[in-house]
């Protein structure tokens, strides 16, 4: 039978009524059993009613992390959508089964269940060689294997075992109908000896990838000659005979682990800018260093720690070094710095090193180490202080430990340096910063735990007080409780992809340490940023650092329904920062205003696409509050801000010009704003001016400028030629309010049943869909909200957390007959889980997403999170993603540039 006769008009109602008669309900259920849709040709009966739509939208709700009491919600586009023999299969894991109970252990008996399922419209056999068996990790012997043939629950039917032993040699099972199972269970014992967290898994034929994703499901059966290949052998169906293969893994149990728990510390001890300029600020970093005598997770003890191997070298160029074993505590050198003369301390028992090896060495590791090899450290400095690349301290004990000696001294849990009057200080002085800048540094330690056998790295890093590099959660950053990857693990600070700890005393939050920031100010400057932020770099430069905000409350109470194309009356936003007199300038700064900017000021650096001045609009107010101080401004796009009369109040309003004024700021001096945004009626959704504009114009983006009012105009008088330029002290920062500030992007295609593709991904209706053919929906995701970038720091981004994308087939209606191309049509949203005769359409198993976890509903029962089977009845898919940091890179309606998907597949009964 040829493929291709499926899409032929010339024989469409014959071929609808051979397709009728070859298949059956049922069979929908097992063409899907593997949680793989792309390669299994479709078989159905009873067919939906001719002309029906089938209508799909996806909604979700999901937080902003800032203000999690907040709901807030997200609706996608809609979207609008008519047997010969076929083989399939389906090899799913079904458990594991520790016959003893309890937690798996060595000499333990355990099974391993997998589910074969003939997800085929036929009958059809299902060879399972003994070969197809596999241990991946080594540490089971399989003793044999027991087919439930009848899937009763047992393996006591005639032919479901070796005379009640398990077989050792290959099984055909026979006759399996369409939609029918087939248990198998392999019989292994633990290997003796083997301690906690040790894998344990079997593998159940050989279809690569072999991970349990959709590649491994139903596939085309290469008949290479392999022996371990799970497989169908009868009939002649005409996508050929399929395979699958799943694996099962599970870990011996768990116990209370030795492990040394390191913690790491750094501040800015102390800051001089120098001279105005930019190049001679010196920078004191105090570091400290805990060996903690108590666990944040109750899987692991706290113990010692002892040295990991460095490369030592007594000489002043780091010649000959030696492999030795050294508790170390690093300091990359922050770039666009330099180390000072002023002499390193160093606590009782440790000893100054210096590294001038590139940042791109690993740290720690001996001579051997490669990709990349390991950093030389040496106990004498260089004579240019400017090679050096790392600072360190090695711990040299009480006893002052001889540099050739190959293993240091160790230290006790409960030992710390904090007590001591210095720690570990160095200086830095500032070079390359001719206009400002940022100056990010991150400090590391190293060892190992006091009788490890796999000699596995202690590694943290600072700003904060979680040892080992231990999540804000307790939970150990891998099972063994430490994580040092000496690829990216460099010690090089990153601000634009870490976190900082923003208030210099190691209280940062995030994944691994936090980079610990100064802003290095030019000379005569004003600082403007978000709160407590004012040195805050944006992506440009200072002049667009940024605090994002998201609400859909509505003006009066409650939320808006993010449905597209709507529009609303928002409630205000109020948005908190701070400007300051850096501690850089040797005076005071007087009449200095506050105002807010067009977002197509040209003092604002430009995005891509622009800004423009209708993309906040007409009939905004901002208003800007200090204390009991404020002034509001009415905005219109021909014209810009206008002050509201009468809106100013306070000590600090200046009725003169109408704006907010300060005097006698000191150097240091900080001053904490609000400013509250107030959107129109009529505004739109930020979802749409992202798909409409882009990224960079989805937000409503309220420029604010701190400014020394030179000629006292109360007008910010700035002009792209540096002589015309009256206002020539400023700083800009940017409100930017999202309406929402997640898009969902629904798309569908159809699938032949020998899954080529019918009409490809779409926004668009597609008419004509067969019975038997696959709808497969994707729902794509993005935080298109503004995110930090490379050399950007003191951001407020927006990320999403809590995300859950629901799909729910039951909440539109069907009204037969009616046009199957424009929706509404002859039905409403989300129809297609309704019942006609049948469910227009039927669960297909293996839906994906790229994040996050699925469950499945059947109305309101909750069916789990574990993919049903081929024909359940599946009215609603959740996926809970979790969390999403903002990302730009999207191009609005291409869904390989969003941050994720979510495919599910239904068959067209």
């Amino acid at each position: 039978m040829n493929n291709q006769v499926w899409r032929s008009p010339k024989c469409k109602t014959p071929r609808k009524n051979t397709i009728r008669k070859l298949a059956s309900p049922l069979v929908i259920a097992g063409l899907m059993a593997a949680g793989q849709f792309q390669l299994i040709p479709q078989a159905i009966a009873i067919g939906t009613a001719a002309d029906t739509d089938i209508i799909n939208k996806a909604t979700a709700t999901y937080n902003d992390p800032a203000n999690p009491g907040v709901p807030l919600n997200a609706e996608s586009n809609t979207v609008t959508v008519t047997v010969a023999e076929v083989a399939g299969l389906t090899n799913v894991p079904a458990g594991i089964v520790d016959e003893n109970g309890g937690s798996i252990n060595s000499n333990d008996i355990v099974n391993y269940d997998f589910l074969l399922t003939n997800t085929g419209n036929a009958t059809n056999n299902i060879e399972i060689p003994f070969a197809a068996i596999t241990n991946p990790d080594g540490n089971l012997s399989v003793t044999g294997f027991l087919v439930d043939l009848n899937n009763d629950g047992d393996f006591d039917d005639t032919g479901e075992s070796n005379s009640g032993n398990p077989f050792t040699t290959d099984v055909t099972a026979t006759g399996i109908a369409a939609d029918a199972s087939v248990k198998v269970r392999v019989v292994t014992t633990v290997n003796s000896g083997l301690g906690a967290s040790e894998p344990v898994a079997i593998q159940l034929g050989n279809t690569p990838p072999n991970d349990n994703s959709a590649g491994t499901q139903n596939q085309s059966y290469d008949a290479d000659g392999t022996v371990d290949d799970v497989f169908t052998t009868a009939t002649t169906p005409v996508n050929g005979q399929r395979e699958a293969a799943a694996l099962q893994s599970s870990a011996t149990s768990q116990s209370v682990t030795p492990l040394a728990l390191a913690t790491v510390l750094k501040t800015r001890a102390a800051y001089n800018p120098a001279t105005p300029a930019t190049t001679d600020d010196t920078i004191t970093y105090r570091l400290d260093f805990r060996v903690e005598s108590s666990s944040p997770n109750s899987s692991f003890t706290p113990t010692n720690l002892e040295g990991t191997t460095i490369q030592l070298s007594t000489a002043a160029n780091g010649s000959n070094p030696v492999d030795v074993q050294r508790i170390l505590v690093s300091d990359a050198i922050p770039e666009n710095t330099e180390l000072t003369n002023t002499p390193p301390t160093a606590p009782v028992g440790w000893k100054v090193v210096y590294s001038t090896s590139a940042t791109t060495t690993r740290t720690v590791g001996g001579s051997t180490a490669t990709a990349p090899a390991a950093a030389v450290w040496q106990t004498v400095a260089p004579a240019s202080l400017a090679s050096v690349e790392r600072i360190g301290w090695i711990y040299v004990g009480p006893s002052n430990v001889a540099d050739s000696t190959v293993s240091g001294p160790t230290l006790a849990a409960g030992s710390a340096t904090t007590g001591d009057a210095n720690g570990f200080r160095f200086q830095v002085v500032t070079s390359g910063l001719t206009a400002g800048g940022t100056i990010a540094n991150i400090a590391q330690a190293f060892g190992e735990t006091v009788g490890d056998p796999n000699n596995e790295v202690v590694y943290d890093e600072s700003g904060d007080q979680n040892p080992n590099n231990f999540n804000d959660d307790d939970t150990p950053p891998d099972p063994t409780g430490t994580n040092y990857d000496p690829v990216n693990d460099t010690g090089v600070a990153d601000p634009a992809n870490q976190d900082t700890d923003n208030n210099n005393n190691n209280t940062g939050t995030g994944p691994e340490g936090e980079a610990n920031v100064l802003a290095i100010t030019p000379p005569g400057a004003i600082l403007n940023g978000p709160l407590n932020q004012p040195g805050a770099v944006g992506p440009t430069n200072n002049n667009d650092d940024f605090v994002n905000k998201s609400s859909l409350a509505l003006e009066g109470g409650g939320t808006q329904t993010a449905t597209p194309g709507q529009t609303f009356n928002p409630a205000p936003v109020v948005f908190n920062n701070t400007f300051q007199n850096p501690s850089s300038n040797a005076g005071e700064l007087d009449t200095v205003r506050l105002l807010p900017l067009a977002p197509n000021n040209t003092a604002v650096p430009a995005t891509t696409p622009v800004q423009e001045a209708t993309d906040i609009p007409d009939g905004t107010r901002v208003t800007i509050t200090v204390g009991s101080s404020s002034a509001a401004y009415d905005y219109d796009n021909a014209t810009g801000y206008t002050y509201v009369a009468s809106s100013g109040t306070g000590p600090n309003f200046d009725g003169t010009a109408n704006t907010l004024k300060f005097d006698n700021i000191s150097p240091g001096v900080s001053i904490n704003y609000t400013v509250t945004i107030d959107l129109p009626a009529g505004s739109q959704l930020s979802a749409d001016r992202f798909s409409a504009n882009g990224v960079s114009r989805a937000g409503y983006s309220v420029p604010v400028v701190a400014f020394v009012d030179n000629n006292n105009s109360g007008a910010f008088e700035f002009s792209t030629t540096p002589s015309s330029n009256n206002d020539n002290v400023f700083n800009i920062k940017i409100d930017r309010l999202y309406l929402g500030h997640l898009a969902l992007l629904k798309e569908q295609r159809v699938l032949n049943p020998n899954e080529t593709v019918d009409t490809d991904w779409t926004t668009n209706p597609i008419a004509d869909v067969e019975p038997g053919q696959f709808i497969e929906y994707r729902i794509s995701y993005v935080n298109f909200s503004t995110p930090s970038t490379t050399g950007s720091s003191g951001n407020v981004t927006l990320g999403i957390s809590n995300l859950v994308i629901t799909e729910d087939g039951t909440t539109g209606t069907f009204v037969p007959g009616g046009t199957a191309i424009a929706p509404p049509g002859n039905g409403t949203a989300n129809n297609w889980a309704l019942p006609l005769s049948t469910p227009s359409t039927t669960h297909q198993q293996n839906t994906s997403a790229t994040l996050g976890t699925l469950q499945y509903f059947n109305g309101v029962t909750n069916l789990g999170n574990l993919d049903p089977a081929d024909g359940a009845t599946v009215t609603r898919y959740v996926n809970s993603v979790g969390t999403l940091t903002p990302d730009t890179a999207v191009t609005p309606g291409t869904a390989s540039t969003y941050q994720g998907s979510f495919i599910f597949r239904r068959v067209l009964n």
